[in-house]
């Protein structure tokens, strides 16, 4: 933890192995996770650790990489490397359940992969997640209950824009769900096999990066394509992040953009 006016350290805490997604903070509590299996709670003023929960039974051969932690109403919402979605209670760090969106079915370890690696996405009290090789689900985060589920193998999750959400699958083609059933409202595979970010939403459009370096706006009526700009050389592949009219874009060395659509105040 670096103070931010002055960006020293206020202290440092040692894991039990590498964190490759960014920590989540909640009412004082910073909640990291840890390539091996475990999630910790730890005291944001201090560092201090307040309970860690043990995956135990992580798979040996998963995609690299861990979808952020959500942190909502006092409960710790994660995708594990073994297909369910856990959500863990706030102050103890037990479990108040788990679900299964993807069961590792094929015969060799690669057609096995079930990671539940994409973000999670909180609509009011509903939960969207999605798994390779499984699903994408809306479960009552409440109560865990699946409310419906389709077929859907993502590895970086879906946003939400009102009524829809925008999804990108395992080849890069972006799709549109009605929020509500599921199903089909449109798809576009003009992106394909580029290696898409996750979404974002921008006002009346979903924004992605892509491996080339590439922003793309998509039109959320239709999937059409809306604006094209080039960041960079190098492939982009954290979520593109919306604060008020502009959304902020980085490639993986570290080139920043900041763009606002056409229009916009």
């Amino acid at each position: 933890a670096l103070d931010a006016a002055t960006g020293k350290q206020r202290w440092a805490a040692e894991l039990s192995d590498e964190v490759i997604s960014a920590p989540t903070i909640d009412e004082g509590v910073v909640y990291a996770r840890t390539q091996d299996g475990r999630i910790y709670a730890l005291d944001a003023a201090t560092g201090t650790r307040k309970w860690v929960n043990d995956q135990a039974d992580v798979p040996l051969l998963s995609l690299r990489g861990n979808g952020p932690l959500l942190v909502a109403h006092g409960v710790v919402f994660y995708g594990s490397d073994d297909g369910k979605v856990v959500a863990l209670r706030g102050d103890t760090g037990s479990a108040q359940w788990q679900q299964v969106i993807a069961k590792g079915e094929g015969r060799s370890d690669i057609e096995k992969l079930d990671d539940a690696d994409g973000s999670l996405q909180l609509d009011g009290n509903t939960l969207y997640a999605t798994a390779y090789h499984g699903n994408l689900v809306s479960i009552d985060a409440p109560e865990g209950k699946i409310n419906w589920n389709r077929p859907f193998s993502s590895y970086v999750g879906v946003a939400v824009a009102g009524k829809q959400l925008i999804g990108v699958d395992e080849d890069s083609v972006v799709w549109a769900f009605d929020s509500s059933t599921g199903g089909d409202m449109w798809k576009q595979n003009g992106l394909q096999y580029r290696w898409l970010t996750a979404p974002e939403v921008q006002g009346n459009y979903a924004v992605l990066g892509d491996l080339q370096g590439y922003v793309h706006w998509l039109s959320l009526s239709d999937g059409k394509f809306a604006a094209r700009q080039r960041l960079s050389r190098d492939p982009i592949r954290a979520r593109p992040l919306v604060v008020g009219d502009t959304v902020f874009v980085e490639d993986v060395d570290g080139t920043i953009g900041a763009y606002r659509v056409a229009g916009s105040q």
